[in-house]
């Protein structure tokens, strides 16, 4: 009966053993191979069909075939040469509007900025006070009225400082779309 254990074992080893001398020896397809024998199936493909377009090869003339309705050209490349006098007021005049519009947002980030600060601030300030509070149990049972006062103040400042970077948010927004509309370089108001 002590040898059963062992000669289960013995018998479990010994067909292990001849499971993989069988294996070893049967020829067996390598990954080589079988790369080989799938790229000699796979149908050629055409170099015009693997064309990729880059602004290399684009033409630089002429205008590019576009399916759909047709738009009409800008007013400001319709210009003749008889009215470049006022083509530089409006140069100037464009240049005036896109630096001020830059200025504008230069100041809503300023702005934005900086009630960031004061909302980390605000949040700091909360956490070392409550910090304190929860550290101190005479505290907390003496003033415990107080500090939820003082919470809920907290909560009311925050929310208004929330609120008031969602709207500057808001207007840095609406002054990008702005300058994209009035043709402005998102480049100059990033």
């Amino acid at each position: 009966m002590k040898n059963m254990p062992l000669t289960r074992f013995g018998l479990l080893a010994v067909f292990m053993l001849l499971a993989m001398t069988v294996w070893a020896q049967a020829p067996g397809q390598s990954l080589a191979d079988a790369a080989r024998k799938a790229r000699a199936t796979k149908p050629a493909t055409t170099a015009s069909a693997s064309h990729v377009y880059n602004n290399d090869n684009l033409p630089k003339e002429g205008t590019i075939a576009v399916v759909g309705v047709a738009r009409e050209a800008p007013a400001a490349a319709t210009t003749s040469a008889g009215d470049s006098a006022a083509g530089g007021d409006s140069k100037a005049e464009k240049a005036k509007a896109e630096s001020a519009l830059r200025d504008k947002v230069n100041a809503t980030k300023n702005e934005i900025a900086q009630l960031e600060r004061e909302l980390s601030i605000l949040q700091r300030e909360n956490q070392i006070r409550v910090a304190e509070y929860y550290g101190d149990a005479g505290a907390q049972m003496q003033n415990q009225r107080a500090f939820l006062d003082k919470d809920r103040q907290y909560k009311a400042d925050i929310a208004a400082k929330q609120a008031a970077m969602d709207a500057a948010k808001a207007k840095l927004d609406d002054l990008r779309e702005q300058a994209r509309k009035s043709g402005v370089p998102a480049s100059a108001v990033q």
